[in-house]
Protein backbone atom coordinates (compact mmCIF):
# COMPACT_ATOMS: atom_id res chain seq x y z
CA UNK A 1 0.00 0.00 0.00
CA UNK A 2 3.02 2.63 0.60
CA UNK A 3 3.03 5.12 3.10
CA UNK A 4 0.40 8.17 3.84
CA UNK A 5 2.84 10.56 2.13
CA UNK A 6 3.77 7.70 -0.84
CA UNK A 7 0.39 7.41 -1.85
CA UNK A 8 0.02 11.55 -2.27
CA UNK A 9 3.31 12.09 -4.25
CA UNK A 10 2.15 8.83 -5.90
CA UNK A 11 -0.78 10.96 -7.22
CA UNK A 12 0.33 13.96 -7.92
CA UNK A 13 3.30 12.30 -10.10
CA UNK A 14 0.82 10.81 -12.18
CA UNK A 15 -1.77 13.88 -12.37
CA UNK A 16 -2.73 15.38 -15.64
CA UNK A 17 -5.51 17.37 -17.71
CA UNK A 18 -7.20 14.52 -18.55
CA UNK A 19 -7.99 12.89 -15.04
CA UNK A 20 -10.00 15.60 -14.28
CA UNK A 21 -13.79 15.56 -14.94
CA UNK A 22 -15.26 18.38 -17.03
CA UNK A 23 -17.32 19.44 -13.75
CA UNK A 24 -14.37 19.57 -12.36
CA UNK A 25 -12.88 21.33 -14.87
CA UNK A 26 -15.13 23.85 -15.07
CA UNK A 27 -14.95 24.64 -11.05
CA UNK A 28 -11.76 24.78 -11.78
CA UNK A 29 -11.92 27.63 -14.37
CA UNK A 30 -14.08 29.10 -11.76
CA UNK A 31 -11.69 29.14 -8.95
CA UNK A 32 -9.09 30.60 -10.50
CA UNK A 33 -10.67 33.08 -12.07
CA UNK A 34 -12.04 34.41 -9.20
CA UNK A 35 -8.83 34.33 -7.58
CA UNK A 36 -7.08 36.06 -10.11
CA UNK A 37 -9.85 38.94 -9.60
CA UNK A 38 -9.37 39.10 -5.78
CA UNK A 39 -5.62 39.09 -6.32
CA UNK A 40 -5.63 42.00 -8.71
CA UNK A 41 -7.83 44.13 -6.26
CA UNK A 42 -5.81 43.05 -3.44
CA UNK A 43 -3.13 44.50 -4.84
CA UNK A 44 -4.46 48.06 -4.03
CA UNK A 45 -5.48 46.73 0.15
CA UNK A 46 -3.51 48.23 2.57
CA UNK A 47 -1.15 45.23 2.76
CA UNK A 48 -0.59 45.09 -1.47
CA UNK A 49 1.48 48.29 -2.16
CA UNK A 50 3.41 47.43 0.97
CA UNK A 51 4.30 43.51 0.15
CA UNK A 52 4.56 44.72 -3.69
CA UNK A 53 7.29 47.36 -2.50
CA UNK A 54 9.29 44.97 -0.22
CA UNK A 55 9.64 42.26 -3.37
CA UNK A 56 10.78 45.15 -5.85
CA UNK A 57 12.97 46.15 -3.68
CA UNK A 58 14.56 42.21 -3.43
CA UNK A 59 15.05 42.05 -7.00
CA UNK A 60 15.32 38.79 -8.18
CA UNK A 61 15.18 37.66 -11.66
CA UNK A 62 12.31 38.75 -13.96
CA UNK A 63 10.86 36.14 -14.95
CA UNK A 64 7.04 36.02 -13.32
CA UNK A 65 4.56 38.97 -13.55
CA UNK A 66 2.63 39.51 -10.60
CA UNK A 67 -1.35 40.62 -11.12
CA UNK A 68 -1.23 44.63 -10.71
CA UNK A 69 1.92 45.44 -9.51
CA UNK A 70 3.75 46.15 -12.97
CA UNK A 71 6.88 44.53 -13.00
CA UNK A 72 8.18 40.79 -13.29
CA UNK A 73 10.17 38.96 -10.42
CA UNK A 74 11.45 35.37 -9.80
CA UNK A 75 8.54 32.83 -9.23
CA UNK A 76 9.24 32.23 -5.47
CA UNK A 77 8.66 36.58 -4.80
CA UNK A 78 6.04 36.76 -7.03
CA UNK A 79 4.38 33.57 -5.64
CA UNK A 80 4.62 35.19 -2.33
CA UNK A 81 2.89 38.73 -2.91
CA UNK A 82 0.35 36.82 -4.94
CA UNK A 83 -0.76 34.70 -2.08
CA UNK A 84 -0.84 37.66 -0.20
CA UNK A 85 -2.61 40.03 -2.15
CA UNK A 86 -5.12 37.40 -3.16
CA UNK A 87 -6.50 36.99 0.65
CA UNK A 88 -5.98 40.63 1.82
CA UNK A 89 -9.17 41.41 1.18
CA UNK A 90 -10.61 37.96 2.37
CA UNK A 91 -12.45 37.82 -0.97
CA UNK A 92 -10.80 33.90 -2.06
CA UNK A 93 -12.65 30.95 -1.85
CA UNK A 94 -13.01 28.73 0.92
CA UNK A 95 -13.43 24.79 1.56
CA UNK A 96 -15.44 23.04 4.51
CA UNK A 97 -12.57 19.94 4.26
CA UNK A 98 -9.70 22.43 5.16
CA UNK A 99 -11.64 24.75 7.10
CA UNK A 100 -9.67 27.51 5.31
CA UNK A 101 -9.03 28.83 1.60
CA UNK A 102 -8.34 26.29 -1.25
CA UNK A 103 -7.17 28.28 -3.69
CA UNK A 104 -5.10 31.68 -2.67
CA UNK A 105 -1.75 29.49 -1.75
CA UNK A 106 -1.64 26.92 -4.65
CA UNK A 107 -2.54 29.53 -7.40
CA UNK A 108 -0.18 32.32 -7.05
CA UNK A 109 2.68 29.45 -7.30
CA UNK A 110 1.12 27.69 -10.03
CA UNK A 111 0.75 31.26 -11.61
CA UNK A 112 4.19 32.35 -10.94
CA UNK A 113 6.28 28.91 -11.92
CA UNK A 114 3.62 28.31 -14.68
CA UNK A 115 4.57 31.91 -16.36
CA UNK A 116 8.61 31.87 -15.95
CA UNK A 117 7.83 27.73 -17.81
CA UNK A 118 5.58 29.17 -20.11
CA UNK A 119 3.05 26.65 -19.25
CA UNK A 120 0.06 25.76 -21.02
CA UNK A 121 -3.59 26.58 -20.08
CA UNK A 122 -4.11 22.88 -19.72
CA UNK A 123 -1.15 22.26 -17.56
CA UNK A 124 -2.08 25.31 -15.08
CA UNK A 125 -5.61 23.47 -15.01
CA UNK A 126 -4.06 20.17 -13.85
CA UNK A 127 -1.32 21.57 -11.31
CA UNK A 128 -4.22 23.24 -9.77
CA UNK A 129 -6.38 20.38 -9.24
CA UNK A 130 -3.74 18.38 -7.85
CA UNK A 131 -2.43 20.76 -5.47
CA UNK A 132 -5.93 21.37 -4.45
CA UNK A 133 -6.78 17.71 -3.47
CA UNK A 134 -4.26 17.09 -1.70
CA UNK A 135 -4.39 19.90 0.58
CA UNK A 136 -7.80 19.30 0.86
CA UNK A 137 -7.76 15.45 0.99
CA UNK A 138 -4.95 16.47 4.40
CA UNK A 139 -7.60 18.62 5.54
CA UNK A 140 -10.43 15.82 5.61
CA UNK A 141 -7.94 14.20 7.62
CA UNK A 142 -6.47 16.16 10.04
CA UNK A 143 -7.78 19.64 9.66
CA UNK A 144 -10.19 20.43 12.37
CA UNK A 145 -7.99 19.18 15.08
CA UNK A 146 -4.98 21.34 14.36
CA UNK A 147 -7.58 24.55 13.55
CA UNK A 148 -8.83 24.19 16.99
CA UNK A 149 -5.64 24.49 18.28
CA UNK A 150 -5.13 27.77 16.73
CA UNK A 151 -3.27 27.20 13.26
CA UNK A 152 -4.47 28.94 10.18
CA UNK A 153 -4.59 25.80 8.08
CA UNK A 154 -5.07 27.81 4.53
CA UNK A 155 -1.20 28.39 5.36
CA UNK A 156 -0.21 25.13 6.95
CA UNK A 157 -2.16 22.83 4.36
CA UNK A 158 -1.58 25.28 1.55
CA UNK A 159 1.85 24.78 1.83
CA UNK A 160 1.55 21.29 1.19
CA UNK A 161 -0.57 21.99 -1.77
CA UNK A 162 1.05 24.33 -3.18
CA UNK A 163 4.37 21.89 -3.06
CA UNK A 164 1.72 19.53 -4.58
CA UNK A 165 0.80 21.85 -7.31
CA UNK A 166 4.41 22.78 -8.42
CA UNK A 167 6.01 19.64 -8.37
CA UNK A 168 3.14 18.47 -11.32
CA UNK A 169 3.86 21.85 -12.96
CA UNK A 170 7.67 20.86 -12.51
CA UNK A 171 6.70 17.16 -13.82
CA UNK A 172 8.84 15.38 -10.60
CA UNK A 173 8.68 11.94 -10.24
CA UNK A 174 7.07 10.37 -6.69
CA UNK A 175 10.10 9.95 -5.27
CA UNK A 176 11.36 13.93 -5.68
CA UNK A 177 7.41 14.74 -4.86
CA UNK A 178 7.79 12.90 -1.53
CA UNK A 179 11.03 15.37 -0.81
CA UNK A 180 9.20 18.40 -1.88
CA UNK A 181 6.03 17.21 0.64
CA UNK A 182 9.15 16.81 3.63
CA UNK A 183 10.51 20.14 2.77
CA UNK A 184 7.39 21.91 2.37
CA UNK A 185 5.99 20.43 5.75
CA UNK A 186 9.09 22.28 7.45
CA UNK A 187 7.63 25.88 6.38
CA UNK A 188 4.18 25.14 7.60
CA UNK A 189 3.09 27.89 9.81
CA UNK A 190 0.68 30.65 10.66
CA UNK A 191 -1.81 31.61 14.23
CA UNK A 192 -5.11 32.55 13.97
CA UNK A 193 -4.37 34.84 16.55
CA UNK A 194 -3.21 36.55 13.53
CA UNK A 195 -6.32 37.33 12.20
CA UNK A 196 -7.68 40.53 11.42
CA UNK A 197 -4.46 41.94 10.55
CA UNK A 198 -1.81 41.92 7.68
CA UNK A 199 -0.30 38.63 9.15
CA UNK A 200 -3.35 36.45 8.03
CA UNK A 201 -3.31 37.04 4.13
CA UNK A 202 1.21 36.98 4.77
CA UNK A 203 0.47 33.35 5.39
CA UNK A 204 -1.11 32.81 2.40
CA UNK A 205 1.46 34.48 0.63
CA UNK A 206 4.17 32.61 2.60
CA UNK A 207 2.89 29.56 1.79
CA UNK A 208 2.42 29.45 -1.86
CA UNK A 209 6.48 30.99 -1.55
CA UNK A 210 7.12 27.82 0.61
CA UNK A 211 5.39 25.64 -2.22
CA UNK A 212 6.97 26.74 -4.60
CA UNK A 213 10.24 26.88 -3.14
CA UNK A 214 9.93 23.19 -1.66
CA UNK A 215 9.02 21.47 -5.47
CA UNK A 216 11.97 23.91 -6.86
CA UNK A 217 14.45 22.56 -4.28
CA UNK A 218 13.07 19.07 -4.39
CA UNK A 219 13.89 19.29 -8.16
CA UNK A 220 17.23 20.26 -7.56
CA UNK A 221 18.05 17.02 -4.92
CA UNK A 222 17.35 18.63 -2.13
CA UNK A 223 15.73 15.89 0.61
CA UNK A 224 13.52 15.77 2.82
CA UNK A 225 11.83 13.04 5.18
CA UNK A 226 9.81 11.12 2.90
CA UNK A 227 7.38 9.90 5.16
CA UNK A 228 6.91 13.46 6.37
CA UNK A 229 2.59 13.10 6.72
CA UNK A 230 2.54 10.05 9.03
CA UNK A 231 5.40 9.69 10.69
CA UNK A 232 6.01 9.70 14.47
CA UNK A 233 7.40 13.20 14.16
CA UNK A 234 5.70 14.06 11.17
CA UNK A 235 2.89 16.78 9.70
CA UNK A 236 -0.09 15.65 11.38
CA UNK A 237 1.53 13.83 14.59
CA UNK A 238 2.74 17.00 15.34
CA UNK A 239 0.11 19.52 14.25
CA UNK A 240 -2.72 17.62 15.71
CA UNK A 241 -1.54 15.00 18.27
CA UNK A 242 -1.59 11.27 18.06
CA UNK A 243 -4.72 9.88 17.51
CA UNK A 244 -6.60 12.41 16.80
CA UNK A 245 -6.08 12.57 12.78
CA UNK A 246 -7.04 9.51 10.22
CA UNK A 247 -5.97 9.65 6.49
CA UNK A 248 -8.02 6.36 5.95
CA UNK A 249 -11.37 8.37 4.15
CA UNK A 250 -8.91 10.60 3.01
CA UNK A 251 -6.71 7.81 0.81
CA UNK A 252 -9.83 5.89 -0.05
CA UNK A 253 -10.88 9.01 -1.59
CA UNK A 254 -8.11 10.51 -3.59
CA UNK A 255 -8.24 10.21 -7.65
CA UNK A 256 -11.81 9.49 -7.07
CA UNK A 257 -13.68 11.93 -6.33
CA UNK A 258 -13.08 15.64 -5.96
CA UNK A 259 -13.19 18.34 -3.37
CA UNK A 260 -13.56 20.76 -6.01
CA UNK A 261 -17.20 19.30 -7.00
CA UNK A 262 -18.22 17.88 -3.75
CA UNK A 263 -20.73 19.61 -1.64
CA UNK A 264 -18.87 21.54 0.65
CA UNK A 265 -15.92 21.87 -1.34
CA UNK A 266 -15.56 25.40 -3.65
CA UNK A 267 -17.26 28.31 -1.68
CA UNK A 268 -16.56 31.48 -3.95
CA UNK A 269 -17.02 34.39 -1.94
CA UNK A 270 -20.31 36.46 -2.90
CA UNK A 271 -19.03 39.22 0.44
CA UNK A 272 -15.21 40.16 0.77
CA UNK A 273 -15.10 38.96 4.07
CA UNK A 274 -14.83 35.74 6.61
CA UNK A 275 -16.88 32.76 5.08
CA UNK A 276 -18.40 32.21 8.29
CA UNK A 277 -20.04 35.62 8.39
CA UNK A 278 -22.16 34.36 5.04
CA UNK A 279 -24.36 32.37 6.16
CA UNK A 280 -25.45 35.27 8.58
CA UNK A 281 -25.52 38.20 5.84
CA UNK A 282 -27.45 35.56 3.20
CA UNK A 283 -30.06 35.39 6.18
CA UNK A 284 -30.27 39.01 7.17
CA UNK A 285 -30.29 39.75 3.25
CA UNK A 286 -33.37 37.36 2.97
CA UNK A 287 -35.19 39.35 5.46
CA UNK A 288 -34.36 43.02 4.21
CA UNK A 289 -34.98 41.89 0.49
CA UNK A 290 -37.84 39.20 1.14
CA UNK A 291 -39.48 40.10 4.29
CA UNK A 292 -38.89 43.86 3.97
CA UNK A 293 -37.41 44.77 7.19
CA UNK A 294 -35.64 48.39 7.13
CA UNK A 295 -33.29 50.19 9.87
CA UNK A 296 -36.06 52.15 11.21
CA UNK A 297 -37.97 48.39 12.40
CA UNK A 298 -35.19 46.83 14.11
CA UNK A 299 -34.64 46.50 17.89
CA UNK A 300 -32.34 43.82 18.36
CA UNK A 301 -30.60 41.62 15.93
CA UNK A 302 -29.44 37.79 17.51
CA UNK A 303 -27.60 35.73 15.37
CA UNK A 304 -27.22 32.14 16.32
CA UNK A 305 -24.11 30.56 15.27
CA UNK A 306 -22.43 26.89 15.42
CA UNK A 307 -19.82 27.38 18.26
CA UNK A 308 -16.58 27.00 16.46
CA UNK A 309 -17.59 30.85 15.02
CA UNK A 310 -16.97 33.41 18.00
CA UNK A 311 -13.61 31.71 18.24
CA UNK A 312 -12.94 32.74 14.79
CA UNK A 313 -15.26 36.07 14.23
CA UNK A 314 -12.99 37.34 17.61
CA UNK A 315 -13.61 41.62 16.98
CA UNK A 316 -17.03 42.19 18.06
CA UNK A 317 -16.66 46.04 17.94
CA UNK A 318 -13.72 46.28 14.94
CA UNK A 319 -12.11 49.77 14.25
CA UNK A 320 -10.34 48.77 11.33
CA UNK A 321 -11.72 47.49 8.07
CA UNK A 322 -9.37 44.03 8.31
CA UNK A 323 -10.94 43.91 11.62
CA UNK A 324 -14.55 44.55 10.08
CA UNK A 325 -14.25 41.20 8.20
CA UNK A 326 -13.93 39.49 11.21
CA UNK A 327 -17.25 40.86 12.64
CA UNK A 328 -20.32 39.47 12.58
CA UNK A 329 -21.79 42.71 13.98
CA UNK A 330 -20.47 44.31 11.42
CA UNK A 331 -21.34 42.78 8.52
CA UNK A 332 -25.22 42.12 9.77
CA UNK A 333 -24.94 46.15 10.53
CA UNK A 334 -24.10 46.38 6.99
CA UNK A 335 -26.55 44.31 5.35
CA UNK A 336 -29.57 45.84 7.10
CA UNK A 337 -27.83 49.10 6.51
CA UNK A 338 -27.38 49.09 2.87
CA UNK A 339 -29.25 45.56 1.52
CA UNK A 340 -25.63 44.55 0.42
CA UNK A 341 -21.82 43.91 1.38
CA UNK A 342 -19.36 44.97 -0.89
CA UNK A 343 -15.64 46.16 -0.81
CA UNK A 344 -16.18 49.58 0.41
CA UNK A 345 -17.65 48.33 3.11
CA UNK A 346 -14.56 47.12 4.67
CA UNK A 347 -12.43 50.58 4.85
CA UNK A 348 -11.38 52.02 7.82
CA UNK A 349 -13.78 54.70 7.55
CA UNK A 350 -17.47 52.80 6.94
CA UNK A 351 -16.47 50.53 10.26
CA UNK A 352 -15.95 53.45 12.00
CA UNK A 353 -18.87 55.21 10.45
CA UNK A 354 -21.18 56.35 13.37
CA UNK A 355 -24.55 55.07 12.13
CA UNK A 356 -23.08 51.21 11.75
CA UNK A 357 -21.77 51.11 15.06
CA UNK A 358 -25.10 52.81 15.97
CA UNK A 359 -27.06 49.26 14.29
CA UNK A 360 -23.83 47.22 15.40
CA UNK A 361 -24.56 47.58 18.57
CA UNK A 362 -28.04 45.91 17.98
CA UNK A 363 -26.60 42.69 16.94
CA UNK A 364 -25.59 40.00 19.33
CA UNK A 365 -24.09 36.99 18.19
CA UNK A 366 -24.59 33.41 20.64
CA UNK A 367 -23.50 30.09 20.31
CA UNK A 368 -27.12 28.00 19.13
CA UNK A 369 -27.19 25.22 21.57
CA UNK A 370 -29.13 22.80 18.94
CA UNK A 371 -25.14 22.62 16.82
CA UNK A 372 -22.41 22.53 19.30
CA UNK A 373 -20.59 19.72 17.98
CA UNK A 374 -17.66 19.82 15.35
CA UNK A 375 -19.02 15.94 13.89
CA UNK A 376 -20.81 17.48 10.46
CA UNK A 377 -19.70 21.03 8.87
CA UNK A 378 -22.00 20.38 5.86
CA UNK A 379 -24.77 20.51 8.79
CA UNK A 380 -23.60 23.63 10.32
CA UNK A 381 -26.04 27.03 9.54
CA UNK A 382 -26.74 30.19 11.18
CA UNK A 383 -30.12 31.65 12.26
CA UNK A 384 -31.28 35.65 12.13
CA UNK A 385 -33.59 36.92 14.13
CA UNK A 386 -34.97 40.02 13.93
CA UNK A 387 -37.16 42.18 16.64
CA UNK A 388 -38.75 44.70 15.90
CA UNK A 389 -39.73 48.26 17.33
CA UNK A 390 -43.30 46.76 17.84
CA UNK A 391 -41.91 43.72 19.18
CA UNK A 392 -42.53 41.50 16.27
CA UNK A 393 -40.22 38.72 16.28
CA UNK A 394 -38.97 37.52 12.29
CA UNK A 395 -36.12 34.95 11.32
CA UNK A 396 -34.54 33.18 8.34
CA UNK A 397 -31.89 30.39 8.69
CA UNK A 398 -29.27 29.62 5.99
CA UNK A 399 -27.47 25.95 5.91
CA UNK A 400 -25.34 26.54 2.19
CA UNK A 401 -24.44 30.30 1.51
CA UNK A 402 -24.44 31.61 -1.79
CA UNK A 403 -21.48 31.18 -3.79
CA UNK A 404 -21.21 27.14 -2.60
CA UNK A 405 -21.47 24.36 -5.11
CA UNK A 406 -25.08 23.61 -3.88
CA UNK A 407 -25.88 27.22 -4.23
CA UNK A 408 -23.46 28.63 -7.13
CA UNK A 409 -23.13 32.12 -8.19
CA UNK A 410 -24.11 32.44 -11.65
CA UNK A 411 -22.09 33.11 -14.39
CA UNK A 412 -23.08 36.50 -14.93
CA UNK A 413 -22.27 37.20 -10.86
CA UNK A 414 -18.59 36.09 -11.08
CA UNK A 415 -18.08 37.76 -14.04
CA UNK A 416 -19.48 40.90 -12.31
CA UNK A 417 -17.30 40.32 -9.75
CA UNK A 418 -13.87 39.73 -11.72
CA UNK A 419 -14.61 43.57 -13.21
CA UNK A 420 -15.66 44.85 -9.59
CA UNK A 421 -12.16 43.42 -8.67
CA UNK A 422 -10.58 44.87 -11.57
CA UNK A 423 -11.62 48.07 -11.94
CA UNK A 424 -9.12 50.68 -10.84
CA UNK A 425 -6.64 48.49 -11.09
CA UNK A 426 -6.77 46.58 -14.60
CA UNK A 427 -7.36 48.58 -17.76
CA UNK A 428 -10.82 47.57 -18.59
CA UNK A 429 -9.90 46.52 -22.25
CA UNK A 430 -7.12 44.03 -20.59
CA UNK A 431 -9.54 43.12 -17.76
CA UNK A 432 -12.25 42.05 -20.78
CA UNK A 433 -9.46 40.58 -22.65
CA UNK A 434 -8.23 38.55 -19.58
CA UNK A 435 -11.56 37.34 -18.61
CA UNK A 436 -12.12 35.74 -22.18
CA UNK A 437 -8.51 34.07 -21.86
CA UNK A 438 -9.54 32.18 -18.60
CA UNK A 439 -12.92 31.62 -19.94
CA UNK A 440 -11.57 29.58 -22.39
CA UNK A 441 -8.18 28.59 -20.47
CA UNK A 442 -8.21 24.79 -21.02
CA UNK A 443 -7.66 26.27 -25.01
CA UNK A 444 -4.77 28.54 -24.52
CA UNK A 445 -1.68 27.71 -25.35
CA UNK A 446 0.51 29.89 -22.89
CA UNK A 447 0.00 31.83 -20.02
CA UNK A 448 2.32 34.37 -20.63
CA UNK A 449 -0.18 36.71 -22.46
CA UNK A 450 -2.60 36.23 -19.68
CA UNK A 451 -0.05 37.42 -17.05
CA UNK A 452 1.39 40.55 -18.95
CA UNK A 453 -2.24 41.77 -19.06
CA UNK A 454 -2.44 41.47 -15.72
CA UNK A 455 0.99 42.55 -14.54
CA UNK A 456 1.54 44.85 -17.04
CA UNK A 457 -1.81 46.77 -18.23
CA UNK A 458 -2.78 48.91 -15.01
CA UNK A 459 -4.23 52.65 -14.57
CA UNK A 460 -1.94 54.89 -12.83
Amino acid sequence: MGSVTERFAEFVGSFKYSDIPPEVRDLAKVAITDCIAVMVAGSREEAGPIIIQWAREQGGVPSSGIPGAGFKTSPALAALVGGTTGHALDFDDANVAMHGHPTVPVLPAVLALGHKLGASGEQVLAAYVAGFEVETKIGMASALPHYLKGWHTTSTLGCLGAAAACANLLGLDSGKIRHAMGIAASHSSGLRQNFGTMTKPFHAGHAAFAGLTAATLAGMGFTADRNILDAPMGFASVFCGEGSYDFGPALDSLGKSFGLSDLGGLMVKKYPCCALTHRAIDAMLQLVHERGVSPGDVQEVECLVHAKVPGVLIHDRPKTGLEGKFSMQHCLATALLEGRVVLRHFTDQWVNNSRVKEYRDKVIMRVDPEQKSHDNPLAEYSTVIVTTTGGEKLSAMVNIPKGSVGNPLTPQELEEKFRECCAGVIKEAAAEEALAILNNLENTAGIGRLMDLLTFEIQD
